[in-house]
């Protein structure tokens, strides 16, 4: 018999706060051996293994799996209940507590700085395919006037985050840390539009990156593109290998809107 233990991990200081609320129930909408996700009121909250990919939403632990602590084979059930409060997510074979936190802002950026940035990106990628699984008419009206595509984009694509909500957290977080004025009214549409569009998760995502919140390796690429272009290559390349396709979209939506931001200067 397992007893129960508890474990701590890494995470942006707003799931922190949501663990101190008082406690509720939540439900399990993923569960797999490198992560585990969590209804926790309108939001979806992680707890994921070493290797899987550290979200804004998520506790990062150093296990190498997280059938180290559940036992192999022993991950909750999709739709059964967990509960959350008290500083913890109560799995029952595990607690998760928040030990550290984490800042996922994306780096800020002068707009004057644009045209020198996409010119630096499209160095990089110069030799390979955009990947997209929108449609050109679709990222064409991204690119011109972002608030237009939401429909067109939001819940496109297949998997917990799907590509273009990808894209659109990209094109959010970017359009938001240049200070581009039209990012407040499109960062509020996307908010309302995401829970009936896309999946929990997802929107979860789409929220943050309206808070400027984004993955650590998009944030790098945006770092690399301003102040170190000698490593912006192996930047992109390590945001790329990320999700089947969730690299690839926010860097899309990167380059999307940076082609905004410059039209509009």
């Amino acid at each position: 018999m397992l007893l129960s233990r508890t474990i701590s991990g890494a995470a942006p200081s707003w799931v922190g706060a949501r663990l101190t609320q008082p406690p509720h129930v939540g439900t399990v909408v993923h569960a797999g051996s490198n992560a585990i996700y969590v209804s926790s009121h309108d939001d979806v909250l992680g707890v994921v293994s070493r290797h899987a990919t550290s979200l804004p939403c998520a506790i990062s632990t150093r296990l190498d799996t997280l059938d180290d602590s559940l036992g192999h084979g022993r991950q909750p059930a999709v739709g059964s209940d967990v509960r959350i409060g008290s500083g913890l997510i109560d799995f029952g074979a595990i607690q998760v507590s928040v030990g550290r936190y984490v800042d996922f802002a994306m780096p800020a950026f002068d707009p004057a700085g644009v045209a020198q940035m996409c010119e630096r990106l499209e160095s990089v990628t110069a030799d390979s395919s955009q990947r997209s699984e929108l449609d050109a008419d679709v990222v064409s009206i991204l690119r011109e006037r972002p608030a237009d595509a939401l429909m067109l984009t939001l819940g496109h694509g297949s998997g917990l985050t799907p590509f273009g909500d990808d894209v659109l957290c990209g094109v959010m977080a970017t359009l938001l840390a240049s200070a581009d004025p039209c990012a407040g009214a499109l960062c509020e549409q996307a908010v309302m539009l995401a829970p009936k569009r896309t999946t929990s998760l997802s929107a979860t995502l789409v929220r943050r990156a309206a808070q400027g919140e984004v993955i650590r390796a998009f944030a790098g690429v945006v770092t690399a593109l301003i102040d170190h272009p000698d490593h912006a290559a192996a930047r992109i390349a390590q945001l790329l290998r990320i999700g089947h396709s969730s690299g690839a979209g926010m860097l899309l939506g990167l380059h999307l809107a940076l082609e905004h931001r410059s039209r509009c200067s």
